[in-house]
C-alpha cells in the first residue's frame, strides 16, 4: 500500500499482510491514491 502502488488485497497474496477479506477489500476502496511520482517532495 506504500504510496498507493499496491492494493491491500494484492499485498495479502504476495507479501506478509493478513486480515479478514472484507477489511482488505475496504482498504482497497478507501485508499485509492493517485499514481506515485518519483519527483514528489516528501
Amino acid at each position: 500500500m506504500w504510496l498507493g502502488v499496491r492494493p491491500a488485497t494484492g499485498l495479502a497474496v504476495t507479501d506478509n499482510l493478513a486480515g479478514p477479506h472484507e477489511l482488505l477489500e475496504r482498504l482497497d476502496a478507501v485508499l485509492r491514491l493517485p499514481d506515485p511520482k518519483p519527483d514528489w517532495d516528501f
